[in-house]
Parts: C-alpha cells; sequence; structure tokens
C-alpha cells in the first residue's frame, strides 16, 4: 500500500502559488500580443513561432504586429486608375495614410525586422524615385528626406528602428505623394505613400 505524499510546507505551496501566477501572465501577454497581430494583420491567418515558449512568442507576436502597422503606412502603388486632379486652390481628398501640410515635416517610423540567421549589415537608406500622381515630383526631391540613423544593422531574428523625415516644402503642390526607398543600393523597393495638404 503507498503512502500519501508528505505536506507541502508554506514556502514550497508559495513559490508553486508564484509560479502559476507568472505562467498565467505568460498565458495573457501572449494572448494579447497574437490578437493584436491578428487585427492587424491584412488576413486573419498569422504564421506561428517556431519556438511556443511564451517570451520568444510574444517577441514573434508583436513583431508581426508592428510589421502589420508598417504596411498600413507604406502602401503599395496600386494597379488601378489615376485619381482626377483636385481643382486649382483645393485641398485634395482623402485616400488614406498619412497627411501632412506643405511647410511641415512628415514624421514615419519604421520597424526593420531581419527573420533570418545572418545579420543584415551595410544598410544604408536612400530615395530611388519621388512621385506625384504617378508622375515624377517638381516641388519635392531627395534633399528634403532625411533617415534616422542613416545607417544601421540589424541582428537576426532581430529588428531596429528607422524613422522617415519628409520636410515638404511650402510650394509644394497640395496632392498624393510616393516616396519610393530602399535599404541599400540593390535592395528592393520600399513605396511610402502620403497625402500633401494646402499650407495654412
Amino acid at each position: 500500500m503507498s503512502q500519501p505524499p508528505p505536506p507541502s510546507s508554506p514556502s514550497e505551496d508559495l513559490t508553486r502559488s508564484v509560479v502559476d501566477v507568472i505562467d498565467a501572465a505568460f498565458g495573457v501577454g501572449v494572448a494579447l500580443a497574437r490578437t493584436a497581430a491578428r487585427v492587424t494583420a491584412p488576413t486573419s491567418e498569422v504564421a506561428t513561432p517556431v519556438n511556443d515558449a511564451p517570451i520568444p512568442a510574444m517577441i514573434h507576436y508583436s513583431l508581426a504586429a508592428a510589421t502589420n502597422l508598417v504596411g498600413m503606412v507604406t502602401t503599395a502603388i496600386s494597379a488601378g486608375g489615376r485619381a482626377a486632379a483636385p481643382a486649382p486652390g483645393q485641398a485634395p481628398a482623402s485616400r488614406g495614410g498619412p497627411r501632412v501640410r506643405a511647410g511641415t515635416t512628415l514624421r514615419v517610423p519604421l520597424s526593420i525586422e531581419n527573420p533570418g540567421e545572418r545579420p543584415m549589415t551595410g544598410l544604408a537608406p536612400l530615395v530611388r524615385a519621388i512621385r506625384q500622381e504617378g508622375v515624377e515630383a517638381v516641388g519635392l526631391s531627395a534633399k528634403d528626406i532625411r533617415f534616422a540613423p542613416a545607417s544601421l544593422e540589424v541582428a537576426p531574428r532581430d529588428f531596429e528602428k528607422l524613422t522617415v523625415f519628409v520636410t515638404v516644402p511650402e510650394t509644394a503642390a497640395p496632392g498624393r505623394y510616393e516616396v519610393v526607398l530602399a535599404l541599400k543600393d540593390d535592395g528592393e523597393d520600399l513605396p511610402l505613400s502620403f497625402e500633401v495638404a494646402a499650407p495654412e
């Protein structure tokens, strides 16, 4: 006949209770991060993390949510038709995305993620093209755009912040603008679209 286990001490009970509370808190954190990733995703599907331990899972889903938010801001040029230009002196209709008045600076925070096993080095953001309503922009040039930091590296399975500052001259015509960025000379195009309104 087996003997019943000896009663646990108060310190063991306390330790077990603290561990249970921490596990529950991690579970809530993972659930919240996963929900944020799903809500911000273009579809309801979100990739599951390679490591499903609480901390790596929270980081995975948080990065996914941050990447989704950036995707909402940096929209690619659509394949559809071009919108009609507003009448002279009339502010353009809003089509979503960032909006800035001529004579002010637009600040766009981005998150550069490295999902690979090797570090991303030699990243020096640059401007490839600037368009207004689909044609080459006249009132805005590459000298009006700066990056902070000017260069960066991203460790494997990590991310770094990059902020794009677009100082729009007062003389810039109202309308839809697209700045085509790249993280290095041979990097892929990263389009950033925004609306410019007339100065106050």
